[in-house]
């Protein structure tokens, strides 16, 4: 079960559940990344957290989520704007 706790400022606060998933971390946030795009809980043009507050959240290692989310951004899952977002 993945968490969208709050959607403000254009931020979403999504944070996932790794357990769930199999691999290193930062697979393990790609995949849950690409299940709640494919379910529709995240939607085209919502922002996701920064790789600080993830990393925060996850209790990880910022370059877990950096690599994740370039990951990600490899896949056509995402994609990032500097000063905008991800």
């Amino acid at each position: 079960m993945h968490t969208i706790k709050d959607k403000s400022a254009n931020c979403m606060d999504w944070v996932p559940t790794l357990s769930e998933w199999q691999g290193p971390m930062f697979l393990r946030i790609v995949d849950a990344l690409a299940a709640d795009i494919a379910s529709g809980r995240l939607n085209r043009g919502e922002r996701l957290p920064t790789h600080r507050a993830l990393a925060s959240a996850l209790d990880l290692d910022l370059t877990t989520v950096t690599r994740a989310y370039g990951e990600a951004r490899r896949r056509g899952l995402l994609e990032a704007r500097v000063g905008q977002g991800t």
